[in-house]
């Protein structure tokens, strides 16, 4: 019997390694591509006044962990609404979750996602991208 491939509760190391993905994922994004969502709300702010995070379709062109940059498959986002949703794809299938967002800090709830079989490269990218959602807050940051 093989191991399940999302364990439920990440270890130290992977802690670790959310650690540093944290620190560049959304930055990525950011420098990857925005277009403003259609929402009238304002959206969080970052602090010092910075871009906010919400209401912000994000374009996610790779995710690095560690030492390893994955490529996105095309169409991967995320968009966290002002209503403390989070909606996306993480390439293949599509996915939903609750979004605290406090200053630059985003913590997601458990996420719901379709369930199709795509090509390995996708799933694998997927995993990375889920992994990295569930495994506590993230701090957000401009790049550029």
């Amino acid at each position: 019997m093989e191991p399940p491939l999302h364990p439920s509760r990440p270890t130290a190391m992977d802690k670790h390694r959310l650690t540093l993905t944290v620190l560049t994922l959304l930055p990525l994004a950011v420098a990857c591509g925005t277009d403003t969502g259609s929402g009238s709300g304002s959206g969080s702010v970052a602090p010092d006044g910075k871009p906010p995070v919400t209401g912000i379709h994000w374009r996610v062109d790779s995710l690095t962990t560690g030492d390893t940059t994955q490529k996105a498959p095309i169409g991967a986002y995320l968009q966290i609404d002002d209503s403390g949703q989070a909606h996306g794809k993480y390439g293949c299938n599509s996915f939903g979750a609750s979004a605290a967002v406090q200053g630059d800090r985003v913590d997601f709830g458990s996420a719901r996602s379709t369930d199709m079989a795509c090509d390995k490269a996708p799933m694998a990218f997927e995993a990375a991208f889920s992994h990295t959602l569930a495994g506590g807050a993230l701090t957000a940051a401009v790049d550029g």
